[in-house]
C-alpha cells in the first residue's frame, strides 16, 4: 500500500421554492506507508499523515429558465500527525465564492464561479497563501452513452517540502466517457 484513505461526509440539502441551502462536513484521513528509495534506503512518510476537516455551506437562488446563482464558503482545518523535529504543518483556511449554474438543455450544463482562497500555517517560517480563485465546468452529453466534461479549478495544494507551505494550482481537465453495451 502506498497510502490508506478514509472519508466521511455528512450533509443536508433543502430547497423551498426558488431558494436552496446546503451544509456539509467532510473528514479525510490519510495514512502514508514508508517507502524504499532507488538506493535502498527507507523513505519516512509519517510526516505526510494527516486529517482534513472541511465545513461548508451554500445558499442558492434559482431564477427562471434554470439559471441558478449561488454563494458558497468553506472552512478547512488540517492536522498533521507528526512528532518532534518536523515543522508544524497544521493549517486553517477558508474559501468563499459566488457563481452561477445553467442547464442549457438535457444534454448540456455549465457552471462558473469566482472567489478567494486563504490558508494560514501554524509552523514558523511557513507563509500564508492566499489568492483569487475561479472555476468553470461544462458537461455535454453527446449521446445517451457518451459524455465530455471540461473543468478548470484553482486550488491551494499543500506540500511537505522543507520551508515551503503550499502552492497555487490551476487544473485543466478534459474527460470523455462512453458506456459500452454487453
Amino acid at each position: 500500500d502506498v497510502y490508506k484513505r478514509q472519508d466521511l461526509t455528512v450533509g443536508f440539502e433543502r430547497s423551498a421554492g426558488r431558494v436552496g441551502v446546503k451544509v456539509s462536513a467532510d473528514m479525510t484521513e490519510l495514512d502514508f506507508a514508508d517507502g524504499i528509495s532507488t538506493t535502498g534506503t527507507k523513505v519516512e512518510n509519517d510526516d505526510r499523515d494527516r486529517t482534513e476537516m472541511v465545513y461548508g455551506g451554500e445558499l442558492s437562488y434559482t431564477a427562471p429558465a434554470d439559471l441558478q446563482f449561488y454563494t458558497a464558503g468553506n472552512f478547512t482545518a488540517i492536522d498533521y500527525d507528526v512528532e518532534g523535529g518536523v515543522a508544524d504543518r497544521d493549517s486553517d483556511g477558508y474559501e468563499v465564492r459566488i457563481g452561477a449554474r445553467k442547464r442549457i438543455s438535457n444534454r448540456l450544463r455549465t457552471e462558473g464561479y469566482v472567489g478567494y482562497l486563504r490558508r494560514d500555517f501554524d509552523g514558523s517560517g511557513l507563509e500564508t497563501v492566499d489568492t483569487p480563485t475561479f472555476g468553470f465546468n461544462m458537461l455535454s452529453m453527446l449521446t445517451s452513452r457518451t459524455s465530455v466534461e471540461f473543468d478548470i479549478e484553482r486550488t491551494i495544494q499543500e506540500t511537505t517540502l522543507t520551508n515551503l507551505s503550499a502552492n497555487v494550482s490551476t487544473r485543466y481537465t478534459v474527460k470523455a466517457q462512453h458506456a459500452i453495451q454487453d
